[in-house]
This record gives C-alpha cells, sequence and structure tokens, in this order.
C-alpha cells in the first residue's frame, strides 16, 4: 500500500463519490470488528448500497478494497504531514509538525488501532524487517521534498527517514512520550533527533 504512493507533491487517489463511500464504510467496518470478521457484505451494509456495487466499484474483491483502503488511508495521512510542514517556520517546528501529525492520524483512525490491538499480524509486517524499506522510503521522500528549505537534499532525507523510525519505534513500543502531545514531541526533537543531523 505504501509503494502506491510515489509523487508526494502531487498524489492523489481519484476516487469518485462511491469508491470514498466503500472506503468509508470499510474503514468502519474493520474500526468495529477487524479486518479477518469483515465481509463485503458488511461493508456494502454499512455504505447504503448492493454487494454488486461494491464489486463494480471496487475490483479484487475484498483483497482489493483492503489494498485501496490502505492506499486512500497513506495518501491522507501523507498529505496532513506535508501541510504541517509545509506550515512551519522553522526545522524544529516542520519535524514536530510531521511527527505529530502523523502519529495524531494513526491514533484518530480506529481501523488501524482496531489492527494493532487485536490483528497486529495484518499491521505489523509492513512495519519491520524488509517491508519497513518502503515506508522509510516514503520518509526520506517526504524529507527530501519539504525540508529542503531548511537543510539540504541528503539532510533533509535523513530528518525524514529519522521521523519515520521514531514514529515506528513508538508504535512497536510506546515509552513514556506521548507523540500526539507537541510538547512531548518538541522535547523528544530538540534534544535527541536535530543535534544529530548534519547541517542543523
Amino acid at each position: 500500500m505504501i509503494s502506491a504512493v510515489i509523487d508526494l507533491r502531487t498524489q492523489r487517489l481519484d476516487l469518485g463519490v462511491d469508491e470514498h463511500l466503500v472506503v468509508d464504510a470499510a474503514l468502519t467496518c474493520i474500526g468495529r470488528w477487524g479486518l479477518a470478521k469483515t465481509t463485503l457484505d458488511d461493508i456494502a451494509r454499512e455504505a447504503g448500497i448492493s454487494r454488486a456495487t461494491v464489486y463494480r466499484r471496487v475490483p479484487g474483491g475484498k483483497a482489493g478494497l483492503v489494498a485501496l483502503v490502505g492506499e486512500r488511508e497513506t495518501a491522507r495521512l501523507i498529505e496532513q504531514v506535508c501541510v504541517a510542514v509545509d506550515e512551519a517556520p522553522d526545522l524544529a517546528s516542520a519535524v514536530v509538525g510531521a511527527v505529530t501529525a502523523v502519529s495524531q492520524g494513526l491514533r484518530s483512525n480506529t481501523a488501524f488501532a482496531y489492527l494493532l490491538q487485536h490483528e497486529p499480524h495484518a499491521v505489523l509486517p509492513y512495519l519491520s524487517f524488509d517491508e519497513l524499506n518502503p515506508v522509510i522510503g516514503v520518509g526520506r521522500l517526504l524529507g527530501g521534498t519539504h525540508l529542503t528549505r531548511f537543510l539540504s537534499s541528503e539532510a533533509a532525507a535523513e530528518v525524514g527517514e529519522w521521523i519515520v523510525r521514531l514514529v515506528v519505534s513508538f508504535i512497536l513500543m510506546p515509552g513514556p512520550a506521548d507523540l500526539c502531545n507537541e510538547g512531548d514531541v518538541d522535547h523528544l526533537v530538540r534534544t535527541f533527533l536535530l543535534p544529530g543531523i548534519d547541517g542543523t
């Protein structure tokens, strides 16, 4: 799902109203019952449309729909991060904004939260071992695209990578800091992250 997001400046999932309706219904159902127990009939019922319409609007059955949900939510999360970074007046604020935006976005996503707690096998493979590389790649691209007004391209990409590593590490093993709290994130960023980045 992460690999579908290629250009962070222009990536938009060009979905129609029906597709967004189906994705929203899928998110609701997954947040309520999990991925394993959610059926296309459940999603169709939640969306107020027929199962046949779900198949017409989202090819590939349940697997195709789950992929579309992941792609849309990833694109939406990246957009929130880009807005936070682009509105920041300085590097520290940009990094704090990025970490806070992605953390708040993940926490508020009830489907992601349910899967992380009850079906971690559906989420954790994307956050560990070789599957983490595409996620890091997105972070490097995000940093290299949106932080270059503060840093060299390489340093900006490195900061993007460390943003990903910080958030993923707190997902896998929560610490005393709350990454949804700007004060906690500001302390982590200024104390531990930025001092180790060349060019800051």
